[in-house]
């Protein structure tokens, strides 16, 4: 059971939220056609997992399984740098993902915030909270009908990852709902933009 909760975990970390958002997105990108899309997911995968990686396990020595607060702090300023270059790059691909990645770069931006004033938000719940309120915020931007299922399933997962990090002690109860909340906030700003 504690290696099915672990490989859950694991599919559903917040490094991968861009890929999921691609899906979540695909209405709307895929009108530039596969190779965008493919080009697109591929900057996602280098900019927001292979380097991330690459720096903070061999270059930084961090335990990403257990970070401290100071890994965090690092972790969260540096996405919330990645995902404005990422928004720059989208600003020439793909123009309807810049705001995605910007209200992503802005909640990593409140999570660094949190763990300078050593609060633990939930890292898993934020990044799930901003997905499930961007499967809201699409169809009241772009006047997308029938994409209430989208936003059913993600809130879903929503919940059900939240649950999944409590069951594993990795957060609490209050960390979660910081998580949540922080997450909510950076999703619900890109309402007005």
């Amino acid at each position: 059971m504690k290696q099915f909760l672990f490989v859950l975990s694991f599919l559903t970390h917040p490094v991968f939220i861009p890929l999921y958002a691609v899906i979540i997105y695909h209405p709307l990108i895929n009108k530039h056609g596969n190779m965008a899309m493919l080009l697109m997911a591929f900057w996602i995968f280098f900019g927001s997992i292979m380097l991330p990686f690459i720096y903070f396990v061999k270059g930084k020595g961090m335990d990403l399984k257990n970070p401290d607060f100071k890994d965090r702090e690092a972790i969260f300023k540096s996405y919330a740098l990645i995902y404005l270059v990422i928004s720059v790059a989208c600003s020439f691909l793909t123009k309807e993902l810049v705001w995605f990645f910007v209200g992503l770069s802005f909640l990593n931006l409140l999570l660094f915030l949190l763990a300078l004033i050593k609060l633990k938000a939930s890292w898993h719940s934020a990044t799930w909270a901003f997905l499930a309120v961007i499967a809201l915020v699409i169809p009241y931007n772009f006047g997308f009908v029938d994409f209430e299922l989208k936003a059913i399933i993600v809130t879903c997962i929503t919940l059900g990852v939240s649950f999944l990090r409590l069951r594993q002690g990795a957060h609490t109860t209050f960390e979660l709902g910081m998580g949540l909340a922080a997450g909510a906030l950076a999703g619900s700003t890109l309402i007005f933009l």
